[in-house]
């Protein structure tokens, strides 16, 4: 009998261990992501700023040619930048941060996993998702949906605040 509890106990230190290791992942998961909208973000205030430049540079080139034909001076001579395409611009970016149209693209392993943190719909504003409701796992602590049978984490069965009353 000493044996089984001794074996039990181990069991129970290696299930702690592992959900601790879980725990870590999840967190590391949730840094990453954070990671990730930072860098969406300041990918659009790039892209707006880009914009915004590229709106003010036109007008300026113009009036200096104007300026420049006044005092019959040649024009400043046409650059790749005149012929940018804003669009292009966007397009690049979201293909890049790997959003098109407002979603994530599929992933090598097919998954087709919402953004957690918010996408970017066409106009380039950023929106938050609404999260499912979550429960907490009574084992392991991590958040869960709140249907869930069982933790998907630590594989523990969860027990309803409130179950079914038998019918009569």
């Amino acid at each position: 009998m000493k044996e089984y509890k001794a074996e039990l106990d181990l069991l129970l230190a290696e299930k702690l261990h592992h959900v601790e290791i879980l725990r870590q992942i999840h967190s590391d998961i949730s840094m990453i992501e954070n990671v990730m909208k930072q860098g969406r973000q300041a990918l659009l205030a790039g892209e707006s700023r880009t914009v915004s430049l590229h709106k003010e540079y036109t007008p300026l080139r113009k009036e200096l040619n104007d300026l420049r034909k006044e005092v019959n001076l040649d024009a400043v001579a046409e650059s790749e930048i005149d012929d940018l395409d804003l669009s292009s611009i966007k397009s690049h970016n979201r293909r890049s941060s790997g959003l098109v149209n407002g979603e994530r693209s599929k992933s090598k392993s097919g998954s087709k996993r919402p953004l957690s943190s918010g996408g970017v719909d066409k106009k380039g504003a950023e929106h938050s998702s609404t999260l499912p409701p979550m429960k907490q796992c009574a084992s392991c602590h991590q958040h869960i949906h709140r249907n869930a049978p069982i933790c998907p984490l630590c594989k523990a069965k969860s027990r309803s605040r409130n179950p079914k009353k038998a019918k009569k």
